[in-house]
Protein backbone atom coordinates (compact mmCIF):
# COMPACT_ATOMS: atom_id res chain seq x y z
CA UNK A 1 0.00 0.00 0.00
CA UNK A 2 2.93 2.25 1.04
CA UNK A 3 4.40 1.83 -2.50
CA UNK A 4 1.12 2.97 -4.42
CA UNK A 5 0.98 5.70 -2.60
CA UNK A 6 2.70 6.87 0.55
CA UNK A 7 0.64 7.74 3.39
CA UNK A 8 1.95 11.65 4.70
CA UNK A 9 3.48 11.97 7.91
CA UNK A 10 3.87 15.14 9.97
CA UNK A 11 7.02 14.94 12.44
CA UNK A 12 8.18 17.31 15.31
CA UNK A 13 11.16 16.70 17.35
CA UNK A 14 11.38 12.92 16.56
CA UNK A 15 7.81 12.63 17.69
CA UNK A 16 5.06 11.47 15.11
CA UNK A 17 2.05 14.13 15.66
CA UNK A 18 0.24 13.52 12.61
CA UNK A 19 -0.45 11.53 10.31
CA UNK A 20 -2.89 11.09 6.73
CA UNK A 21 -3.28 6.89 6.12
CA UNK A 22 -3.97 6.77 1.97
CA UNK A 23 -4.14 4.06 -0.53
CA UNK A 24 -5.62 3.41 -4.29
CA UNK A 25 -8.05 1.80 -5.29
CA UNK A 26 -6.34 -1.60 -5.70
CA UNK A 27 -6.75 -1.86 -2.27
CA UNK A 28 -10.63 -1.66 -2.41
CA UNK A 29 -10.85 -5.31 -1.29
CA UNK A 30 -8.66 -4.91 1.47
CA UNK A 31 -10.47 -3.43 4.13
CA UNK A 32 -14.09 -4.23 4.40
CA UNK A 33 -15.05 -0.90 6.19
CA UNK A 34 -14.09 0.81 2.99
CA UNK A 35 -15.84 -1.44 0.79
CA UNK A 36 -19.29 0.92 0.80
CA UNK A 37 -17.21 4.04 0.13
CA UNK A 38 -15.19 2.70 -2.44
CA UNK A 39 -18.61 1.53 -4.21
CA UNK A 40 -20.04 4.86 -3.44
CA UNK A 41 -17.35 6.99 -5.29
CA UNK A 42 -17.24 5.03 -8.49
CA UNK A 43 -21.35 6.20 -8.62
CA UNK A 44 -19.95 9.87 -9.08
CA UNK A 45 -16.62 9.21 -10.34
CA UNK A 46 -15.80 8.59 -13.86
CA UNK A 47 -12.24 9.68 -13.21
CA UNK A 48 -10.57 6.79 -11.73
CA UNK A 49 -7.24 7.97 -11.39
CA UNK A 50 -7.47 9.32 -7.00
CA UNK A 51 -6.24 8.18 -4.07
CA UNK A 52 -8.31 7.49 -0.89
CA UNK A 53 -7.74 9.52 1.68
CA UNK A 54 -8.52 7.10 5.04
CA UNK A 55 -8.17 8.57 7.69
CA UNK A 56 -6.38 12.10 8.70
CA UNK A 57 -5.22 12.32 12.60
CA UNK A 58 -3.38 15.49 14.58
CA UNK A 59 -2.25 14.90 18.23
CA UNK A 60 -4.44 17.15 20.51
CA UNK A 61 -1.73 19.13 21.82
CA UNK A 62 -1.04 20.46 17.83
CA UNK A 63 -3.76 21.24 16.79
CA UNK A 64 -4.93 24.22 15.46
CA UNK A 65 -1.27 24.94 14.70
CA UNK A 66 -1.92 24.46 10.64
CA UNK A 67 -0.63 20.52 10.68
CA UNK A 68 -3.97 19.51 8.97
CA UNK A 69 -3.39 21.81 5.87
CA UNK A 70 0.21 21.49 5.61
CA UNK A 71 -0.22 17.30 5.48
CA UNK A 72 -2.64 18.05 2.98
CA UNK A 73 -0.67 20.33 0.96
CA UNK A 74 2.75 18.03 1.09
CA UNK A 75 -0.02 14.95 0.14
CA UNK A 76 -1.54 17.21 -3.00
CA UNK A 77 2.59 17.09 -3.94
CA UNK A 78 3.20 13.61 -3.45
CA UNK A 79 -0.41 12.94 -5.76
CA UNK A 80 0.69 14.87 -8.16
CA UNK A 81 4.17 13.36 -8.64
CA UNK A 82 2.43 9.85 -8.39
CA UNK A 83 0.32 11.22 -11.52
CA UNK A 84 -3.13 11.29 -9.55
CA UNK A 85 -5.38 13.52 -10.45
CA UNK A 86 -7.89 14.24 -7.02
CA UNK A 87 -7.74 12.99 -3.38
CA UNK A 88 -10.97 11.35 -2.12
CA UNK A 89 -12.45 10.60 1.34
CA UNK A 90 -14.79 10.60 3.25
CA UNK A 91 -16.29 12.38 6.59
CA UNK A 92 -19.14 11.40 9.12
CA UNK A 93 -21.66 14.14 8.12
CA UNK A 94 -21.80 14.86 12.32
CA UNK A 95 -18.48 15.51 12.53
CA UNK A 96 -18.77 19.40 11.74
CA UNK A 97 -15.12 20.15 12.83
CA UNK A 98 -13.42 17.88 10.08
CA UNK A 99 -16.13 19.12 7.23
CA UNK A 100 -15.14 22.23 8.01
CA UNK A 101 -11.39 21.63 8.14
CA UNK A 102 -11.87 19.76 5.06
CA UNK A 103 -13.57 22.59 3.50
CA UNK A 104 -11.41 25.20 4.30
CA UNK A 105 -8.21 23.12 2.21
CA UNK A 106 -10.75 22.93 -0.95
CA UNK A 107 -12.23 19.58 -0.93
CA UNK A 108 -16.00 19.79 -2.42
CA UNK A 109 -18.83 17.59 -1.61
CA UNK A 110 -19.38 14.34 -4.19
CA UNK A 111 -21.99 12.75 -2.29
CA UNK A 112 -24.16 12.07 1.09
CA UNK A 113 -24.71 7.81 1.72
CA UNK A 114 -25.96 5.64 4.60
CA UNK A 115 -23.79 3.25 6.16
CA UNK A 116 -23.78 1.80 10.03
CA UNK A 117 -26.18 4.11 11.14
CA UNK A 118 -24.69 7.43 9.92
CA UNK A 119 -24.54 9.54 7.18
CA UNK A 120 -21.17 9.51 5.51
CA UNK A 121 -19.89 12.42 3.07
CA UNK A 122 -17.65 11.89 0.04
CA UNK A 123 -15.90 15.14 -0.52
CA UNK A 124 -12.98 15.53 -3.79
CA UNK A 125 -10.14 17.19 -3.85
CA UNK A 126 -8.85 18.27 -7.48
CA UNK A 127 -4.87 18.38 -7.61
Amino acid sequence: MQQACPHTIAVFNDKVVGFALSMTQQFEDEIALLKLMFLEISEHVSDKNYIAMGQICIDKDFRKQGIFKGLYQFMVKMVTEYKFTSIITEIDTQNQRSLNAHEAVGFKKLADYPADDKIWRIVILKV
